[in-house]
């Protein structure tokens, strides 16, 4: 499929890009972008091992206390599980593992393919942004690569309120989120600031020019693709899980800091 990258930089919805190319909706990876509708053993197979990748490095941790026994009896929601390329692995490991989409051609693609889809419930958000479950209903709560994607800042909004009403008095939250924080290190800007709006942003920041730094204003419009939603600091993304029930007690950057990890519990 040609032009596939800068098709997906288009404002589509997920669900637009899902019916394009399922793999390259959930991973930007160039093995993919060609992929279309129609891809065949082996893209599968790169596809399921990334995630469980993905799994070892950044979500397995979350079992690091618990017996086997524990491990099989503990129920997970993947918020934004795509083809289910990550919670395939909770299912691995005999979760009670469910995943959910905006995308009901993703899930359909995902009870399709995914190895261990029989062993998931997948689930789909409606359109209020709501997860059909009731409260509490998990003992974990997680979500890779999701957040960063959501345009409008309302639906940013009721996703953090959302994965915090389905996990349990003392189960685990861990998200990752993309905040100005990015902007200060992986960037190298200084004073990053941004007044969110609804549907865009407006950055104040210091750029580095030579050697000196710069004033910017820019107006920063939402998409779907990564990192053009509402920048919240730090501080402010805690304020909004710990007013949804959540303490917020580890947070944790990649390697290149342009995404951090918030680890908390429910109250």
């Amino acid at each position: 499929m040609s032009n596939q990258i800068e098709q997906f930089k288009d404002d589509l919805t997920w669900e637009e890009k899902a019916r394009l190319n399922p793999l390259f909706a959930v991973m930007s990876d160039e093995v993919f972008k060609d992929s279309g509708t129609d891809f065949n053993e082996q893209q599968l197979k790169t596809f399921y091992e990334q995630g469980e990748r993905f799994w070892k490095r950044w979500l397995k941790q979350m079992l690091w206390d618990k017996s086997d026994d524990e491990i099989r009896n503990t129920s997970i929601l993947e918020y934004g599980c795509g083809m289910g390329r990550i919670v395939n692995q909770a299912a691995a490991m005999g979760m009670k593992a469910a995943g959910l989409d905006i995308s009901s051609s993703q899930l359909e693609y995902a009870r399709n393919f995914c190895p261990n889809a029989q062993r998931i419930d997948f689930l789909l958000l409606d359109e209020k942004g709501s997860i059909p479950v009731g409260d509490g209903a998990f003992d974990i709560v997680y979500s890779y690569a999701v957040l960063q994607h959501i345009k409008h800042s309302s639906a940013l909004e009721r996703a953090i309120e959302e994965i915090c009403r389905v996990a349990k008095k003392g189960g685990l939250v861990r998200v990752q989120v993309r905040s100005q924080h990015a902007y200060l290190s992986y960037l190298q800007y200084k004073w990053f600031h941004s007044i969110n709006l609804e549907s865009s942003s407006w950055c104040f920041y210091l750029r580095k020019t030579g050697p000196i730094y710069l004033p910017v204003i820019r107006k920063n419009n939402h998409t779907n693709w990564v990192g053009a939603c509402a920048n919240y600091s730090i501080a402010t993304l805690l304020k909004r899980f710990k007013s949804h029930g959540v303490a917020i007690n580890q947070i944790e950057f990649d390697a290149d800091n342009k995404l951090v990890w918030l680890t908390g519990v429910k109250k």
